[in-house]
């Protein structure tokens, strides 16, 4: 009885681990190229399909974490080798910062997208458009420029708009992305007690977190 206990321990452990390598298999061109691999997809794809692979994510951690207290006294190494595996994924993925080669890759791919986004706004070809302050919902050809909704906001100062293109990957970053403005450079950076985090990208941009 022991043995059959400790071959479906093994089973149960080694088919968690295929799982959890199979998910990230899947998930590391997102890790890296996420934004552009979703840019042009409909809206809804551009949220659901990130906030899906974050819920997975931890669906997996706790799976793992279960499999881990219902064999470890049969397969001890097996039984912790997945959950260790996903915790490296989540914590130390190498190599390099997944999240800032993401960023900066879809800064860079669609840069003159966004230059086009705000000549636009400077003459106030878009509809709905207000002179002073607002939001502004992009047409399709320039909806990849701000994700996850396709719009922008901005608003207008005396040295010039200042605008903010979105790049919120799932329901956890609500409030990061590119903000444009003609006097922005690495030393002139935006008023640092509105944000939480800030990043030279290029002159007259800057990355910020609210």
């Amino acid at each position: 009885r022991r043995a059959k206990r400790k071959f479906l321990a093994r089973r149960r452990c080694l088919r968690a681990l295929r799982r959890t390598l199979a998910f990230i298999v899947v998930v590391t061109p997102f890790c890296y190229f996420g934004f552009l691999l979703c840019c042009h997809m409909p809206p809804e794809w551009q949220r659901g399909l990130p906030d899906l692979i974050l819920l997975y994510e931890w669906w997996m951690f706790f799976r793992n974490v279960f499999a881990l207290l219902r064999n470890i006294w049969f397969t001890p190494l097996l039984a912790v080798l997945p959950l260790l595996v996903n915790v490296v994924f989540v914590v130390a993925y190498p190599p390099g910062q997944a999240w800032k080669i993401r960023r900066d890759t879809y800064f860079n791919q669609f840069l003159d997208d966004r230059l086009a986004v705000i000549k636009h706004i400077e003459n106030g070809d878009f509809p709905g458009f207000t002179p002073r302050e607002g939001y502004v919902a992009l047409p399709e050809a320039y909806a990849h420029t701000s994700l996850p909704f396709g719009r922008v906001s901005y608003t207008r100062g005396d040295n010039g708009y200042t605008i903010f293109f979105y790049t919120s990957w799932n329901v956890l970053e609500t409030y990061q992305g590119f903000a444009f403005n003609n006097e922005y450079s690495k030393d002139h950076s935006p008023p640092q007690e509105d944000y939480k985090y800030m990043d030279f990208m290029a002159p007259k941009w800057y990355y910020l977190e609210y």
